[in-house]
């Protein structure tokens, strides 16, 4: 009768123990599925943030281009055609 409810304790306890380390697997793959999101997010802003740079570099060389040819123009109109 001892040995019957000792074995029961242990079966149960042994159940309990596999039923956590389940949940704390499930723990573990949420949290690095988490991870990784993040780092998605991340890589995400970091190439709009470059797209957005390069714009702005285009955009600034357009401009003192612009502004040279307009600076040749009034200062030397006969080489503008």
């Amino acid at each position: 009768m001892i040995e019957s409810s000792i074995k029961t304790k242990h079966e149960n306890w042994l159940t309990d123990v596999r039923n956590y380390e389940d949940r704390l697997s499930l723990m573990m793959k949420e949290i690095e599925t988490t991870k990784m999101m993040q780092l998605l997010e991340t890589s995400k802003c970091n190439l709009l943030c470059g797209l957005k740079e390069s714009d702005r570099s285009l955009s600034n060389l357009k401009l003192v281009t612009n502004r040279n040819q307009c600076v040749n123009c009034i200062t030397d109109p006969v080489r503008v055609n």
